[in-house]
């Protein structure tokens, strides 16, 4: 049995902001105003999430859990198909047993906290490059072709955040969902050492060793990018898939 991590899955319903401030109803998306209004957000947990709701803050619930408590939950099926479709484009060959979300308080508030910090550079600095138009890119990240609207909905390419896969051992996993990614803890890579992503499974699945971990997860602030593999200064991980080769 394989175990795969996907990171950050979202709900196909609209999202309505914890904001106490401000215009209830998001600006159009690609404006400043949009911009401005995602870094004063209200940050409380996405929608979607059923253990630790949004009826809460995030630093509320931070209160109330002891820190890397991470919740396991089956993902609905529209989710579920939208990550196997982007799974099989190269890894064809394997039946998917189950996709989990993950529901880490402390690591979404670390996560929200890094969003609006990028949200406030592209602000007062301009907006990012996008991927599709970086130096060098083959294009638009093709994770991203095969997920729902849901899922786009809560992506922000404004700070240029996007879904990969990342190939891990078993006896990560946990520590991984309870701790996230870290790049401090990265071995070397083809770029330096760091956490790498990759837009087929196929390619992740070589580091997995006999287990076949992999991580889906969702990248920020994308430094650079080579052939197809992606090297993230930060990342939020929200998913786990398991998986059998056949």
């Amino acid at each position: 049995m394989n175990v795969l991590c996907i990171f950050h899955v979202t709900a196909a319903k609209p999202y309505v902001s914890g904001l106490r401030r401000g215009p209830k109803v998001a600006p159009q998306r690609g404006t400043k105003a949009y911009l401005e209004w995602k870094y004063k957000e209200e940050t409380r947990p996405p929608p979607y999430w059923s253990k630790f709701t949004s009826k809460k803050k995030l630093k509320d619930w931070n209160l109330a859990v002891k820190g890397g408590a991470a919740h396991m939950e089956a993902v609905d099926q529209t989710t579920h198909q939208s990550i196997e479709t982007a799974f099989k484009q190269s890894m064809g060959g394997s039946q998917i047993v189950s996709i989990h979300r993950i529901e880490n308080v402390e690591l979404f508030l670390k996560y929200s906290e890094e969003c609006q910090r990028l949200f406030r550079k592209a602000i007062v600095e301009g907006a990012f490059v996008d991927l599709s138009r970086g130096k060098g890119s083959s294009g638009p990240a093709k994770t991203m072709q095969h997920l729902h609207q849901g899922m786009h909905s809560h992506t922000y390419p404004e700070i240029n955040e996007y879904y990969f896969f990342h190939g891990t051992k078993p006896g990560v996993v946990s520590v991984i969902t309870g701790q996230g990614l870290d790049n401090r803890l990265a071995g070397p890579g083809l770029l330096g050492t760091g956490v790498y992503g990759a837009e087929d499974a196929a390619k992740s699945s070589a580091y997995t060793g006999n287990s076949n971990t992999i991580i889906v997860y969702k990248i920020i602030h994308i430094m650079c990018r080579h052939l197809e593999y992606v090297f993230a200064l930060k990342l939020h991980v929200p998913y786990t898939l398991t998986y059998h080769l056949i």
